[in-house]
């Protein structure tokens, strides 16, 4: 292990030694761009010349600015708007939800199918202790279910489903 840590070393330095020079500006790619003399003496900066005020023209004087006020718009003001008048809420009678029960898994993991039959595909799985509600009636030894966490209805069998919770 340690010759072939002390053999990467050496590679890598010899690779560093031969390829990893560095030769600043004069690269091969930018050797044919030599500075000329010509190009230096063009400036980069143009000089800006700033326009002077003559005597005949008008100015406003400091007194006459401050005199100048522009328009200041009202200050709203405060709007107290009555209170409404307080109505008491109206009890409306709850819809009565049937009451789906909730069945569990007995088995290590139940195969949760698309029809009442081991033919059609697997569109889930329950783990034991697992909840499910039953949604219709049993239809020759499969329970339509939906699992109410994924939403996924269903159908599995009724020998692996039971209304005790195992816990």
């Amino acid at each position: 292990m340690l010759r072939l840590t002390f053999l990467l070393c050496a590679a890598l330095f010899l690779t560093m030694l031969i390829g990893g020079r560095d030769y600043g500006q004069m690269r091969p790619g930018l050797a044919a761009a030599v500075v000329t003399p010509e190009a230096e003496a063009q400036p980069l900066i143009q000089p800006v010349e700033v326009a002077s005020l003559d005597a005949e023209t008008p100015t406003l004087s400091a007194s006459a600015q401050a005199a100048v006020q522009l328009p200041v718009p009202p200050k709203p003001s405060i709007v107290v708007l009555p209170a409404p008048e307080r109505v008491e809420p109206v009890a409306l009678a709850a819809p009565v939800e049937e009451t789906m029960p909730l069945l569990y898994v007995t088995a290590e993991l139940v195969n949760v199918r698309s029809g009442p039959s081991t033919r059609f595909p697997v569109i889930g799985r329950l783990a034991e202790g697992e909840a499910a509600l039953l949604v219709g009636a049993d239809e020759a030894g499969w329970a339509p279910i939906r699992i109410e966490g994924d939403g996924v209805e269903g159908f599995v069998s009724s020998k692996y489903l039971s209304s005790v919770a195992p816990f």
